[in-house]
């Protein structure tokens, strides 16, 4: 799968930002701000946005079938369970069924996702466990992921009442009759610790005594409880994770295996078969999955599993017709085989149970493998299998199975993994890091680390938008990493990349493609070690490239035949660059971390006229966004990110702007709260913008701008104010950003738009259109 990665070590995740438009600058006071322009508009900033700003609605054809996200933080399935009547119900960390809002208990009738419970007002946004008693009674456990605290919940003829709270986080809950059985890694203050007993409207601690350890698993085998964890002791017992309760006593059945057990289950032929993070020997390779055989003993089923670096993590096991299948981290069979996180014994040997390939999550997702201790559990990635008939359930943080997209849930039904929901909408599975227009119809292009396109597999280099996605150009290279792209007026496709050897981590020659359709064409050598981080036709269509490598900095300029080295000379690269639109001989300004141009101070910006450099930066930290358009030259800043070398004296830190417009002599900040910016409270981060689009009226600036708790990322700058965008984009952050005949898109860690309105999902990428 082709990615396209952002910057290295160097740069930290700078949104590369470039634009083509109009009015010059002059430090010299030659030419101010607002006298005739010399050059008329050129490229796609000269034309303006296809309606107002206000007129614009959000695309909703970029949702993605399943239970998706609240936020760019990612949606996840924790439990799933049957009600009295067969039907599924799933708990977790979701806000979206397909397209429709869904509180994160919800229930799937056969052809759609409900409300778990009807009528229920201000619900939980996060659960972990659930079960129904057969009598309807419905207990849940909630979960604070970042407090680690919850409650138990239990909703009796459609009421909820708080039963219980504790800090940690709730794995099983299991009715045995009227008594709920409660299995985590909590304490209730200073009553039961793992395991405790819901009973008369009274807890009580695991009978005979609390165990030391947590416990993820109860299964019920005629009135007699199994309980399997992270335990030595439980009930004044030595119990080495596994441990069975009759009622009178506990009996251990110890699993002599270093690690912890999260899954239990009895496999066709009646024998114990446990998962978790579990390695055998004293340099263990393998594990993850263990079977009792008929002398008593336990031996990692198949060998078991081995992750790449560690033994693989099994997190969810479910025996459905007959078949133990299995969930988890890890990546070879015992014969070092490749083989997909989710696999079936066929008696002899694991088999895949789907496809290696996965679709990628479009979220922030702190994912573990569960081998980082037991609290890790919660973050992995498959949480729960669930046998019922002939199908197969499973839910957990995942993106899809095999080749098929589906929002952490999906089904095994006829021999295919189907999604739970709609299968018509249209998302990029994965992110955009960058988005570049050119052609007459200023059409985009766009790179990311991605998987899918709506339902179909993406195995190309660019992705491309001609009134739905379209993969564009070849797979990358093999040795290859490629950080720029650029769009010419007559829509050449420009692609600079570098040789780079993963094992060692070093880059080699770097080099100049044309990107068509059907093939990589050479067009130029950039020489040894060097990084491309951005790259801007301008009016001539003559490509400016900018980058460097530890040593300097690197710009070039290449006029379709040859390229030409501008200058080598700055102590650090070149991580953005905007040239003067309209001009067939234009200015280029420069940002980077560097401070010297050889002897000669030069700091952050820097601007070239043809034949002499100038400082534009002196005492203003690094730019994380720069754009030359028709209304002016922008740069926003981040005086925290000052050089690689030593931290300044706090007398001499660098100004910093969150969006700054230059006069023609100086940079004016005009990102403050009386032009429009949210404010940003006393322990909020201040507003970031990672990438700015020049239109022929104004400004598109997108990156980090929270209103109160609220995600906005995206706002308009009109000359005067700025006006968030749709009431902004849902997302950890907004990477980059493209105005089109279209619209406007936006691509990053994207989850829902308009967030403080009327939010809806867009998975991947968003567009805001008028239509």
């Amino acid at each position: 799968m082709a990615k396209f990665v952002q910057a290295t070590a160097i740069l930290v995740a700078w949104a590369l930002a470039l634009a083509c438009s109009t009015e010059p600058i002059e430090d010299d006071g030659d030419r101010k701000k607002g006298d005739p322009q010399p050059h008329p508009p050129h490229g796609c900033a000269a034309n303006p946005l296809p309606g107002p700003i206000e007129a614009g609605r959000w695309s909703d054809r970029f949702f993605a079938p399943g239970l998706g996200g609240i936020d760019g933080y990612g949606p996840r399935v924790h439990d799933l369970a049957l009600d009295p009547e067969g039907r599924l119900v799933a708990v977790g960390y979701f806000s979206f069924a397909d397209t429709q809002p869904i509180p994160a208990a919800a229930r799937w009738t056969g052809s759609a996702w409900e409300p778990l419970v009807p009528g229920w007002e201000d619900v939980p946004p996060h659960f972990t466990a659930v079960a129904i008693r057969e009598d309807g009674a419905i207990a849940l456990a909630t979960h604070h992921a970042l407090e680690w605290v919850g409650e138990l919940i239990l909703v009796r003829d459609g009421q909820a009442e708080s039963i219980g709270a504790f800090v940690g986080a709730i794995r099983k809950l299991h009715w045995q009759g009227d008594r709920l059985w409660v299995a985590g890694l909590f304490e209730m203050g200073d009553g039961p610790r793992h395991l405790a007993l819901w009973e008369d409207d009274t807890w009580k601690e695991a009978p005979l005594g609390s165990p030391d350890g947590a416990v993820f698993d109860i299964l019920e085998e005629d009135g007699t409880l199994v309980v399997a964890g992270a335990f030595q002791t439980i009930g004044g017992i030595e119990a080495d994770k596994l441990a069975a309760w009759d009622g009178a006593t506990w009996t251990a059945h110890d699993v002599p295996i270093p690690g912890w057990i999260y899954t239990l289950v009895r496999d066709a032929d009646g024998a114990w078969v446990v998962g978790g993070s579990l390695a055998m020997g004293d340099e263990p390779t393998h594990g993850g999955v263990a079977r009792r055989n008929a002398e008593g003993s336990w031996e990692l089923l198949g060998g078991g599993f081995n992750s790449g670096w560690f033994p693989g993590v099994v997190t969810a096991l479910a025996v459905h017709e007959g078949a133990l299948y299995a969930a988890g981290c890890f990546r070879e069979d015992a014969a070092g085989e490749p083989i997909p996180p989710l696999v079936r014994w066929d008696g002899e040997a694991w088999v895949p149970a789907t496809e290696l390939y996965q679709p990628i999550r479009p979220w922030y997702d702190p994912i573990s493998c569960g081998d980082e201790g037991p609290q890790s559990f919660f973050r992995t990635v498959y949480q729960r299998m669930l046998s019922v008939g002939d199908r197969l359930y499973l839910g957990g943080a995942f993106a899809g199975v095999g080749d098929t997209p589906a929002l952490d849930i999906a089904v095994l039904h006829d021999g295919a993994w189907k999604p739970l929901g709609s299968d018509a909408g249209s998302p990029v599975m994965g992110w955009f890091t960058r988005m570049e227009t050119g052609g007459p119809d200023c059409t985009l292009y766009a790179a990311g680390p991605i998987s899918h396109l709506g339902t179909e597999p993406f195995h190309a280099a660019l992705v491309r938008w001609k009134e739905r996605w379209e993969p564009f150009g070849p797979p990358v290279p093999e040795g290859l990493q490629c950080l720029a792209h650029a769009v010419s007026s007559d829509e050449r496709v420009l692609v600079a990349c570098h040789e780079f050897d993963e094992e060692f981590g070093e880059a080699g020659a770097a080099h100049l493609f044309e990107l068509t359709a059907e093939q990589w064409i050479p067009v130029a050598e950039l020489g040894d070690g060097v990084f491309v981080f951005d790259m801007e036709f301008d009016a001539a269509d003559a490509l400016w490239i900018g980058g460097g490598s530890m040593e300097g900095s690197y710009l070039a300029r290449w006029d379709g035949e040859r390229i030409e080295v501008i200058e080598s000379g700055f102590d650090a690269p070149i991580s953005l660059l905007a040239v003067e639109p309209g001009d067939p001989e234009p200015d280029v300004v420069v940002a980077g971390y560097f401070l010297h141009r050889g002897d000669e101070s030069m700091e952050s910006v820097a601007r070239f006229d043809g034949s002499t450099w100038h400082p534009m930066g002196q005492g203003i930290g690094p730019a994380s966004a720069l754009a030359w358009g028709p209304t002016g030259l922008y740069m926003a800043s981040e005086g925290g990110l000052w050089s690689l070398g030593a931290s300044p004296a706090a007398e001499e830190m660098p100004r910093s702007f969150v969006l700054a417009q230059w006069s023609g002599s100086e940079w004016e900040e005009i990102g403050t709260v009386e032009n429009g910016l949210p404010p940003v409270d006393a322990e909020g981060a201040p507003h970031t913008f990672r990438k700015l689009v020049p239109t022929r009226d104004g400004l598109v600036a997108v990156g980090e701008v929270w209103d109160g708790t609220t995600a906005v990322h995206a706002m308009y700058w009109n000359g005067e104010r700025f006006v968030p965008i749709g009431g902004g984009v849902g997302a950890i952050a907004v990477d980059t950003a493209a105005a089109t005949p279209a619209g406007l898109f936006f691509g990053g860690l994207v989850a829902t738009v308009d967030p403080a309105g009327a939010t809806q999902p867009s998975v991947g990428a968003a567009l805001y259109e008028w239509r």
